[in-house]
C-alpha cells in the first residue's frame, strides 16, 4: 500500500491510474484482513492518521469535482460519483477497521 500510494501522490503512476484503485485495494485487503482473523501489523499503515487524512481530501475532492459539473455532464458526474463512492467504502473499513482493534 505505501508503494501504490507513492506513486499516486508523486504523479509517477500510468496515465489512467487514478486514486479509486488505491481506494479499491484499501477498503478490499482491509476487508479481508478483518474477516479473517484481524492481523493489525498488516493494516498498521493504513490505519494511520495520514491515510485518514489523505482519504478524507481524496473524498472532499471528488465531492468537489461532482459539484463542478453542470447536469448536462452526466457522464463525467457518473464517473466522479463511482469514485467518491471507491473513498467512502475505504473511509468506512478503515472506520470498522478501527472500531474492530479498539474492541479487541
Amino acid at each position: 500500500m505505501k508503494k501504490a500510494k507513492s506513486l499516486l501522490c508523486r504523479g509517477r503512476g500510468s496515465a489512467d491510474c487514478d486514486e479509486s484503485f488505491y481506494l479499491w485495494a484499501c477498503s478490499f485487503f482491509m476487508g479481508f484482513n478483518r474477516n479473517v482473523g484481524f492481523k493489525l501489523e498488516l493494516v498498521a499503515e493504513t490505519l494511520s492518521s495520514d491515510s485518514f487524512s489523505y482519504v478524507l481530501q481524496i473524498i472532499f475532492k471528488f465531492h468537489e469535482e461532482i459539484k463542478g459539473f453542470s447536469n448536462k455532464m452526466r457522464s463525467k458526474k457518473k464517473m466522479w460519483a463511482k469514485r467518491l463512492h471507491f473513498a467512502v467504502q475505504a473511509y468506512r473499513e478503515m472506520l470498522e477497521n478501527l472500531s474492530f482493534n479498539a474492541s479487541i
